[in-house]
């Protein structure tokens, strides 16, 4: 776990950010993973793959809210998984690492027969619904925080008189690259897909949403509510690691700090004063360009991100832990 652009002289933070697939809710890595394992794949090539269709991958349109998840979708999900690219580098620098070398004379066809005969393997409906239902789990240690972090700053902000005392409270917010599934959609056993079957339903009328990680990940339609503001990528047609998303975030969270009477009616939140925690290197790496303080979410480490919300916060250590990863609810 590490925190970038947070050196002991940071200013106060009036706003935490954060992501939801690998953060908030389980990373879809590990199933991913687990998938590539069982059909003999490269390790990261998956992932790797849908990277590489960056930014009018499948995946990044679906979360752009530039398609639907249909057969349209899965059709070019499953061009973008079977890259002879990204298959060749994987396999080449594995072979150079292991010290193996490649047979003289016909060593390109063999191995792009390998590639022909992995990859067609790979069953992306089975994938893709590996990938949200894995994600849809709410994390033991980030979630619970997550909730008293919220109960605690909106009562900062109602507890004192006036915005010169509410110099401690701050608003939580999400910004999350999320898939938006249609009513009744059914997964590759021919189940009706819930969303919401861990962390509970919607409020009545509201649309079923996933959210996911830069190749993958799920999480409850009921989580939005949870957060003072929740910007969801398939609503605004931007994602991560675009850089308009963070500023609309700032701008974001800057309207309920002046609803809570964090700032000024005629105030902006400065971007040193968000906190930003993702799981994925590139949505962090532009972030502190623009200016955000961040923090890296490790997979099977969130943990030590609830410790540095503690710091970020002015709670004690343990305030946001406790048995089961419910937290013991953090002192006002």
């Amino acid at each position: 776990m590490t925190s970038s652009s947070s050196p002991p002289s940071a200013p106060r933070t009036k706003a935490l950010l954060f992501d939801i697939g690998g953060v908030v809710v389980l990373s879809p890595l590990a199933a991913i993973s687990a998938y590539e394992q069982s059909l003999n794949l490269p390790a990261g090539y998956i992932n790797s793959a849908i990277a590489a269709a960056a930014p009018n991958g499948a995946f990044q349109r679906l979360e752009r809210g530039e398609m639907w998840l249909d057969d349209a979708f899965f059709a070019q999900f499953a061009r973008d998984v079977r890259n002879e690219g990204v298959w060749a580098r994987m396999v080449v620098a594995k072979r150079s690492k292991s010290k193996e070398a490649t047979k003289e004379g016909g060593g390109t066809e063999e191995l792009y027969e390998e590639f022909e005969k992995a990859t067609q393997r790979i069953d992306v409906k089975a994938l893709f619904w590996t990938m949200m239902r894995a994600a849809r789990h709410p994390d033991p240690h980030v979630f619970p925080a997550v909730q008293a972090l919220v109960a605690l700053g909106r009562a900062r902000s109602t507890a004192a008189p006036s915005a010169a005392e509410r110099n401690d409270a701050f608003v939580v917010g999400a910004l999350s690259n999320a898939v938006v599934f249609p009513e009744g959609v059914r997964d590759e056993r021919g189940e009706l897909f819930d969303a919401g079957v861990v962390l509970g339903r919607p409020e009545s009328g509201a649309t079923a949403t996933a959210t996911c990680s830069s190749g993958g990940g799920g999480a409850s339609a009921a989580i939005p509510p949870l957060f003072d503001t929740f910007l969801h990528s398939a609503h605004l047609g931007l994602r991560k690691p675009d850089p308009r998303v963070y500023a609309l975030a700032l701008e974001r969270l800057t309207l309920v700090a002046r609803q809570r009477g964090i700032i000024g009616q005629s105030e902006s939140l400065r971007p040193e004063e968000v906190l930003f925690l993702d799981d994925i290197g590139a949505n962090l790496k532009v972030a502190r360009e623009c200016g955000l303080r961040t923090c890296k979410v490790e997979i099977g480490r969130t943990e030590e991100a609830v410790r540095v919300l503690e710091g970020a916060v002015g709670v004690e250590r343990g305030a946001l832990v406790g048995p089961a990863g419910g937290g013991r609810g953090a002192k006002l």
